[in-house]
């Protein structure tokens, strides 16, 4: 755990503005008093996910998943508490004190920071190599060729690795860098036999970027047909395939503001449409989509295209993200090009008029899937029989019943057979939206200790002033038998104790567990706002039930000691049990009218 302390994490997290962080990862609208998005951590196609400026916290009413500032890094980014906060503290411009951790986190923390460093000095050394080397020469005719200048190529920091095998090897070690790391970095490569090598080699060289614009990894191109023609990174502790797309961290206002985007295969179809000024594309990185990439993009733009090559290859990859894009929820559509023309090849023929003429006749994915299937296994009885069990897959992953039912009209007007006959097949499954509402459960009035505990607490987060009034219950002990809202009390408590004052945020920065944080966010989310005299009327309402539920325990357990006094006929006992009572329940009276 970091040995931050607290004030340095209440200051970042004070200065960090939640909406503003997390607009840069989704798109947000304002609705009522709080923000609402596309949820990032789970497929929806409706906004679950809740962001209070007020409360600067978040949380998803469909998965559960909630925080603060630094939670939300964390899991969008899978880092660790530390880097989050390092993160936030160079975005705000806060100098942070050394942050002492366990020698196991620190290394893991220095090793992530050290490879973010070492792939910015790589990304500097490649374009120096393409600017100035003269070995670089073909590498900046072929882009000049390609119809990309020099203000593109510098704007990208395109760059270029010398044929040599070790070229790389020799600038990282001259200035002092590990290679093993740099291995670890996904820069070189091991020999069998002992040393290294550069994994890059007479490539034009394409820096790939995080949403934040840090540089993650590489992309390279051959000048020439050899194979394979595009190389990229290999996964890194910073870089991960599924979760990244070229291009995302300029192209995600350009989705907002045009309200869809293009997605494309390659880097040089990206910058294609790039330098005639379609910026609203980002292209996948020698890998399939996946649904992260999905998840990611939804939450930017309402609708995509997708973009890819018009042979058959490309026409398969259109296929294959279907399912995803059906199953996320998410509106997009297939732009197959003409015969042998790719994105790149197309606009710098016929240039951006037509090309967008194309875009606006984009083909709806089932229209696509249908097509294509069609053309596969034709119109007869096993033709259409062979379709629905094809498309069978990516219909049942629809869970909107409305979209699912157009779906379905759809299929059925294409084939001509009955759309009961599709339902039939598909055999639709309602356990999803059963086991979704199940987990959604939330205490209800008629249960009297888990509403009473939950409303204490909403009241503590919220109006934590009163803490000190629930403190005189005994210390709070006895209160609570939920031991989550036990675990919050406790925490609130000690808070308290330490600092002679609390609040929510400062109980969020603590707590280390994520589970726990959700739960918080959760009941801060959901608590009703009440005016001061309300408020005053409801903790005082929360005061006579506590009281009334005391009063109700101590007569339990004294009505059973008179029983068993009774029983064995001492009546001393039982008499004084009852005087017992009767002054129990004067005195919780009492206490109550103080």
């Amino acid at each position: 755990m970091a040995l931050l302390p607290d004030s340095k994490i209440e200051e970042i997290g004070n200065t960090a503005n939640i909406v503003e962080v997390i607009s840069n990862y989704i798109s947000l609208k304002k609705v009522g008093r709080n923000y609402q998005g596309l949820c990032p951590f789970h497929s929806e196609k409706t906004p679950s996910f809740t962001v209070s400026e007020e409360k600067q916290i978040f949380h998803c009413f469909g998965c559960g998943i909630g925080g603060n500032v630094f939670s939300f890094l964390m899991r969008y980014h899978n880092i660790s508490f530390v880097q989050a906060v390092r993160d936030l503290a160079k975005r705000y411009q806060i100098p942070l004190p050394d942050i002492r951790t366990s020698p196991h986190k620190r290394d893991e923390i220095d090793k992530t920071e050290i490879i973010y460093n070492l792939n910015e000095k790589v990304a500097a050394y490649y374009t120096y190599i393409l600017n100035n080397h003269p070995e670089s020469k073909p590498a900046r005719a072929y882009l000049e060729k390609r119809g990309f200048p020099p203000d593109l190529t510098a704007f990208f920091g395109l760059g270029y690795a010398l044929p040599n095998w070790d070229s790389l090897c020799r600038q990282l070690t001259q200035h002092n860098h590990p290679l093993p790391l740099a291995e670890e970095a996904g820069l070189v490569i091991q020999k069998k036999n002992g040393g290294y090598y550069d994994r890059f080699r007479n490539r034009i060289i394409f820096p790939i970027f995080d949403v934040s614009g840090r540089v993650i990894a590489f992309g390279g191109r051959v000048l020439d047909d050899t194979l394979p023609k595009y190389l990229n990174s290999p996964e890194t502790p910073v870089y991960h395939k599924g979760n990244s797309l070229y291009g995302l961290h300029l192209a995600r206002n350009e989705f907002r503001h045009k309200g869809r985007g293009f997605i494309v295969e390659g880097y040089f179809d990206f910058l294609s449409l790039y330098v005639h000024g379609i910026k609203n594309v980002v292209a996948t990185l020698g890998t399939a989509l996946t649904p992260n990439h999905i998840r990611i993009l939804k939450g930017y733009a309402e609708e995509f295209i997708i973009l890819f090559d018009s042979d058959q290859a490309g026409v398969n990859a259109a296929l294959r993200s279907i399912p995803l894009f059906l199953k996320e929820g998410a509106s997009a559509k297939v732009l197959i090009l003409p015969s042998g023309h790719d994105p790149d090849t197309f606009i710098r023929a016929h240039g951006v008029e037509k090309f967008e003429h194309l875009a606006d006749k984009a083909i709806p994915l089932t229209k696509f899937l249908l097509e294509k299937l069609t053309q596969k296994w034709g119109q007869s009885l096993e033709g259409k029989a062979q379709i629905l069990r094809e498309i069978r897959p990516a219909i049942q992953d629809i869970t909107d019943p409305i979209k699912r039912s157009l779906y379905i009209a759809e299929i059925a007007d294409s084939l001509k057979i009955t759309e009961g006959l599709i339902e039939k097949a598909l055999r639709w499954n309602s356990d999803i939206e059963t086991q979704k509402a199940l987990t959604n459960i939330r205490p209800t009035s008629g249960d009297t200790n888990s509403y009473l505990e939950k409303t204490i607490i909403e009241i503590l987060l919220s109006y934590p002033q009163y803490l000190p009034i629930f403190l005189k219950e005994g210390g709070g002990k006895g209160l609570f038998k939920n031991e989550g809202l036990k675990y919050i009390f406790t925490h609130l408590k000690s808070i308290f104790e330490e600092d002679g004052a609390v609040d929510a945020r400062q109980l969020l920065a603590r707590v280390q567990d994520p589970a726990m944080e959700s739960k918080i966010a959760a009941i801060m989310l959901d608590a009703p706002a009440y005016t001061g005299t309300e408020v005053e009327s409801v903790v005082q309402d929360l005061l006579t039930k506590i009281h009334g539920r005391e009063l109700h325990r101590q007569k339990k357990m004294l009505l059973g000691k008179i029983k068993e006094a009774e029983r064995k006929k001492e009546y001393g006992i039982a008499n004084n049990a009852a005087k017992e009572l009767m002054e129990e329940h004067k005195k919780l009276l009492d206490r109550h009218k103080g």
